[in-house]
Parts: C-alpha cells; structure tokens; sequence
C-alpha cells in the first residue's frame, strides 16, 4: 500500500518537474530548511550528509531518484533528492506518508505554517477532487506542498524545485 502511495508522490514530483526545466544556480545557501544541500551538492555530499541508508529509483524525467529517512519539525518522513541526467539537483523534497489523517493535516498545517514564515505570501494549488496545496517562489526555486489520500493512507510533501519557468 506504501508503494503504491510513494509510486503517487513520485509521479506527482514528476508532473511538477514538467513545469519546471531545471537550470544550474549558483547560490551557496542550503535550498530547504530540512536540508544542508545547496543546489551544487553532488549525490557524496548528500550522502555525507545524510547517511548511506537510502533507496534509489530511476527518475521519470530522466537520472536517479535518492530516498533518506528524515525527520523535519519533528516528523518522522522521508527526502528525496532528484538528480537529473546531467548529474545536477534538479529537485529536494520531504513527505510523510501514514495512515492518521489528523497527523497528516497537522504536519500540513505546521509545514504550511512554517514555509509562509520563512517565505511570505503563497499561491493556493487547491484542488479538492486530487490534492490540497500552496505554492511559493524564491529568486532560485518553486516550493509546492500538497496534501492527497489515497485508500486511506495519507501524504503531505514540500518540494523545492530548481527554477527557470513558472508553474501555471
């Protein structure tokens, strides 16, 4: 049932990365608050990082898919990071998948909370018959959180998503 709920959140990263075309930035500063990576980090820095427990995948749009268990605001969930082709992070997400759905809105409502703290005003994504969610921009990056369920199992996951278009 996980699997099939973490097949969802891949394929739902993937339809997010279409938006997005993937274009190397220079900055230094570490892309999201539940990691140290910086949009130059190789997979070893990550794995320096994170630890070489971790489960990898082919990516849909092309290069490798990195999975970690993580914690953030106090949640047990995971990362995943996206390597394109090219070898550059084209992609850094957290999400948490359980079967509680008043956790999964908590973690949404906390993460919500938290990313307009550090970002300020958002967009809403809202979609009630698929998923819930807001969208943010930085000068190098399109953040999207959504929340879905499916069969029970529920999910919440923040993706920051190296920039060059708009997401429409």
């Amino acid at each position: 049932m996980k699997k099939k709920l973490l097949l969802l959140i891949t394929l739902f990263t993937f339809m997010l990365a279409l938006f997005t075309a993937c274009t190397p930035n220079t900055s230094s500063a570490s892309i999201a608050p539940f990691t140290n990576a910086t949009w130059e980090s190789s997979l070893e820095s990550i794995c320096e990082s994170e630890g070489n427990e971790y489960e990898s995948s082919l990516s849909m749009s092309g290069g490798y898919n990195y999975i970690f268990p993580k914690q953030y605001l106090g949640c047990d969930g995971y990362v995943q990071y996206n390597i394109d082709d090219t070898g550059t992070l084209a992609g850094v997400s957290w999400f948490y998948i359980g079967n509680d759905e008043k956790t999964a809105s908590e973690i949404y409502t906390a993460i919500q909370k938290d990313t307009t703290t550090n970002l300020g005003s958002q967009e809403s994504l809202d979609n009630s018959n698929i998923y819930s969610g807001n969208k943010w921009e930085t000068d190098d990056s399109n953040v999207l959180l959504v929340s879905f369920s499916q069969n029970g199992e529920h999910a919440v996951q923040i993706s920051y998503l190296l920039k060059s278009t708009d997401i429409k």
